[in-house]
């Protein structure tokens, strides 16, 4: 039980970019990744379900194209905020 005392003060100690980083930025970023692949994931389902017809592959393509794209800004975005938060805090 004293561990957990420990680690409920030490989480209450944080300074408030720690704590807001924890809270919003970290479960934001990975809803939007988990969507993007998501995105990415259906794109590869159309493509394969919808070989023979020519519509439904250039649709999944289009839909694995933005599940990439997404992924790739929402890892950019945490890089920058990354390189941005070590800056603030040393």
């Amino acid at each position: 039980m004293n561990w957990l005392v420990k680690t409920a003060s030490a989480a209450t100690n944080l300074p408030i970019l720690d704590r807001i980083n924890k809270a919003i930025v970290d479960p934001l970023i990975l809803l939007l990744a988990a969507a993007s692949l998501g995105m990415f994931l259906y794109g590869v389902y159309e493509m394969v379900m919808g070989a023979a017809n020519e519509e439904e592959r250039k649709k999944g393509q289009q839909h694995v194209l933005y599940g990439v794209i997404g992924l790739f800004i929402i890892f950019s975005v945490k890089g920058i905020l990354s390189l941005i938060y070590i800056t603030v805090t040393r």
